[in-house]
């Protein structure tokens, strides 16, 4: 107790706001969730809105551009030697990066596609901007709308670049690639060759748009079948060359939906290092960045942990330590040194709502308090706690950094952005006490009443919005309406990382007795579906978010800031990584994930 008077003692001078931004009214806590869910309903996975193709090259490709040699904000000083050596492998690269003309000869674009990939894959494209767009402005010009390049492997590759960075293409290259049978006909794995061939056919499969779903399955199963037949019947031999045996496990384990690009790129790394020519370095030029970085990462988590001690949570008894693997969740992404801003102010609401939520999940709590913690939340008036210290002391934890980020933020930005960041708490607090109420209850809400909250209580908005802010771009009100919180992107990416949680959680939950799940609310929903039906049923309405992503992202492009968009998607990404196999977040004992953070964050490659 004494503990936590002093935390308070500490925290109750840093949380003064102006009056106006207080609520003095106390409305019932329905009509709080009535007027949420007014504001707040999606139609859930309808027909995305129809795009016009372009048929000109898009324009410039907005990516991230401060290059890290030069780049002022990073806490750790490069030595001159270090930096000499980046310089001459940057420049090496470049050279063998140039285009020779407009038109190049199949093989010869063939070449600068596959070191484009390498390089996107490793995680070093921002040292390359200017190359990798006129190659693939060349490729987009040389581009057939039937038959892509003249053969399937370059087809493949240059579709999923040419995609992902903006330009308009048709699937329908990839509908040509099949013969009558329902095969690929020029994809087999008889060499080393064909089978990068198969593994880039494997790839370009997941980024189909919904409309392509048919074919680009099509092109999925096929692939997955002959890529796990090379693993369990290839040729040893082939498969050593390049220790390709790796590259293929490592693309069956993290198809696009689960891939981290810093996960990534470490086991291209180890997979191919050492190496030859331009491929090793490009390697060497990987292999130091992450090492750098890893520096730059390490004095990031330690001054966020010097935050977390400083606001006097750990003096909480019920309170996770989250500070490293809520960093982990968003550095192996956004990792350049330009956001460092970005990942502090992501770890920090990270951290923040995973003590409300643990707060809230306590037996020991009931509606009544949670209610209260809500209110003194809404009128910013931490003395209505003053008979709960745990959660007075939570309280103001959430208030003082909602005053350091929303200034920090505005200061950024141009505008006053405290109401809009105090507005996200209140909606985040209000789908917290629902969940609490049902709990309490032990009632099992409709599919419909889940859905209304279930894309808000992940908390993804609320971190992604309490931090995109400092990403050093300026959020306009068309950035806002392509990927805010209330855009569809941003929708289904919370919608993703909801129901992944709720399927990897299901069983710790459900014997910890919390009914309350997307499973459970489906069963309820259906009451003749079994249990793994309705886990079916989930896993599909995850797999047709995932695909309405990847149009959106799309769309997205030429309008929203590249980074942005890679930080908002990534957040699907990081909880479906982290959910894959059982709730690593929560679980103390998956020494597996525990291990990977670690090797990201502290791992050698000697």
């Amino acid at each position: 107790m004494a503990n936590l008077n002093y935390s308070l003692s500490l925290l109750s001078t840093h949380c003064n706001i102006p009056k106006q931004y207080i609520s003095s009214k106390k409305p019932p806590l329905g009509v709080q969730l009535q007027h949420f869910h007014r504001h707040h309903s999606r139609q859930f996975l309808g027909h995305p809105k129809s795009i016009r193709a372009r048929r000109t090259p898009p324009a410039p490709v907005v990516f991230c551009s401060s290059t890290f040699l030069s780049q002022s904000q990073s806490p750790l000083a490069i030595q001159e030697e270090e930096k000499q050596m980046m310089e001459g492998l940057i420049g090496d690269i470049k050279h063998e990066l140039a285009c020779t003309g407009e038109r190049m000869k199949a093989e010869d674009l063939m070449e600068k596609l596959q070191l484009v990939d390498l390089i996107q894959r490793l995680g070093i494209p921002r040292f390359f901007e200017p190359q990798i767009e006129e190659i693939l402005n060349t490729t987009f010009k040389q581009w057939d709308e039937i038959h892509g390049l003249g053969g399937g492997g370059r087809t493949v590759l240059a579709f999923r670049l040419l995609r992902l960075h903006g330009f308009s293409i048709s699937a329908g290259v990839i509908e040509n690639l099949e013969d009558e049978s329902g095969k690929f006909y020029s994809f087999s794995t008889e060499s080393h060759e064909k089978i990068t061939d198969m593994i880039n056919l494997y790839k370009c499969s997941q980024t189909g748009f919904p409309s392509e779903s048919k074919i680009m399955d099509k092109a999925q199963d096929f692939s997955v079948k002959q890529l796990r037949r090379v693993l369990s019947h290839g040729n040893p031999s082939l498969l050593q060359q390049n220790n390709i045996r790796s590259e293929i496990k490592f693309a069956l384990e993290y198809p696009r939906r689960y891939l981290l690009w810093r996960l990534e790129s470490r086991s291209i790394i180890r997979q191919l290092w050492p190496s030859t020519g331009i491929k090793n370095k490009c390697l060497q030029l990987a292999k130091q960045d992450l090492e750098i970085l890893q520096k730059v990462h390490k004095e990031e988590t330690n001054e966020i942990t010097k935050w977390w001690v400083g606001l006097g949570i750990p003096d909480l008894e019920f309170a996770r330590n989250s500070v490293l693997k809520s960093y982990f969740s968003v550095s192996v992404a956004i990792f350049e040194p330009q956001f460092a801003a970005f990942r502090a102010a992501f770890t920090k609401t990270a951290c923040l709502t995973i003590v409300v939520d643990d707060l809230c999940d306590l037996p020991s709590n009931d509606f009544d308090s949670i209610s209260r913690f809500v209110d003194a939340f809404k009128r910013w008036d931490a003395s209505l706690l003053d008979d709960l210290p745990e959660h007075k002391v939570a309280l103001t934890c959430v208030q003082r950094t909602v005053i350091e980020q929303a200034t920090e933020s505005s200061k950024a930005q141009g505008r006053d952005l405290f109401p809009f960041f105090k507005a996200l708490w209140d909606d985040l607090l209000l789908v917290f006490a629902k969940e609490t109420e049902w709990r309490c209850k032990g009632q099992i809400p409709t599919w419909n009443e889940y859905m209304e909250i279930a894309y808000t209580s992940i908390a993804g908005i609320i971190i992604l919005w309490t931090s995109v802010f400092l990403m050093g771009e300026m959020i306009t009100d068309e950035v806002l309406s392509q990927v805010g919180k209330d855009s569809r992107f941003m929708y289904l990416v919370s919608l993703v990382a909801r129901l992944a949680n709720d399927l990897a959680s299901l069983e710790r939950e459900t014997r910890d007795g919390k009914l309350v799940s997307a499973v459970n609310c489906y069963m309820r929903e259906k009451p003749n579906c079994s249990k793994e039906g309705a886990i079916a049923a989930v896993q599909n309405l995850i797999e047709s978010a995932c695909r309405e992503l990847e149009l959106e992202l799309f769309k997205s492009r030429g309008t929203v800031p590249e980074c942005c968009s890679r930080a908002i998607l990534n957040f699907a990404r990081t909880t479906s990584f982290i959910y894959k196999r059982d709730d690593a977040f929560s679980n103390e004992c998956d020494d597996e994930y525990e291990d990977l953070v670690k090797d990201c964050m502290y791992g050698s490659f000697e």
